[in-house]
């Protein structure tokens, strides 16, 4: 009987379901790297440098805001 349950949800399966998940986990990975970059800017001495990452900064705490909501 679990063979069976195991076949059915194989089969129920989206067959993009795995592609999304890669898709997703790229996403996060891509996303966290321009996050740390950001903020390693932040630190510049270069004056306008840090003041753009500041910006981009308040740009990822809004987007974030909005997904989850």
């Amino acid at each position: 009987m679990e063979q069976k349950d195991e076949d059915l949800k194989i089969s129920q399966k989206s067959m993009l379901t795995d592609d999304i998940a890669t898709a997703d986990a790229e996403r996060d990975g891509l996303y966290s790297g321009y996050k740390k970059a950001v903020n390693g800017f932040k630190n510049l001495s270069v004056e306008n440098m840090a003041k753009a990452a500041k910006v981009l900064t308040q740009h990822i705490k809004e987007v974030l805001r909005r997904h989850l909501l």
